[in-house]
């Protein structure tokens, strides 16, 4: 029989394959076996994110934190999650916790770069975001999914400067157009499949 340790092991190589069902599989039983395993609960969460189960994954993320408050990654994660059901001020909360860190400049920066993004600051989201992913050296995957990120930060930038150098009569127009997926209120992101890393 295994232990909780290689279950967790065999959990990660599914995942890099792309076994999403496998990974679930070994997750749940280190879970049974250390339930209070918090890289596990972290783990299961990032799988969850990945199926779009967005509520599971994040009572997945928190149960992590609250077993271990040292998981960054889940943190940052777990903003995102919060972030794209809505709910700017977790997210937010989460954030500000990360954008403390000393030892850590990459992702203290891009945390501050969320931050931004969540209060619509697209031009401050732009400039911590592309500094972040400079300075993030600790964790380069997570830089795919802050590239994407910034691409509709600075649609969202181009948007907001345009909306400002129009007329009256051009504003109106587009104040009665449906900008449900317009990049300034991050509607593509939102409805978009988290990539965890």
């Amino acid at each position: 029989m295994l232990d909780a340790q290689e279950y967790l092991h065999l959990a990660v190589n599914a995942t890099q394959s792309g076994d999403h069902h496998a990974a679930l599989s070994y997750l749940h039983q280190c879970l049974e076996l250390a339930p209070d395993n918090a890289n596990a609960h972290y783990l299961i969460g990032a799988e969850y994110a990945e199926l779009g189960l967005i509520d599971r994954s994040i009572e997945a993320m928190e149960k992590a934190l609250s077993l271990d408050s040292g998981i960054l990654t889940a943190r940052f994660q777990l903003g995102l999650l919060y972030l794209k059901t809505e709910q700017y001020e977790h997210a937010i909360q989460h954030w500000q916790t990360l954008n403390e860190l000393k030892d850590n400049p990459g992702l203290a920066t891009l945390a501050q770069g969320m931050i931004h993004l969540a209060k619509d600051e697209e031009a401050l989201a732009v400039n911590y975001i592309e500094r972040g992913i400079e300075l993030n050296t600790l964790n380069p995957e997570l830089n795919d999914t802050m590239q994407y990120i910034l691409s509709l930060a600075k649609k969202g930038k181009e948007a907001t400067a345009e909306k400002q150098n129009t007329s009256n009569a051009e504003t109106e127009t587009e104040e009665n157009q449906d900008t449900s997926d317009s990049p300034l209120f991050l509607g593509a992101y939102k409805n978009s499949k988290l990539n965890d890393d």
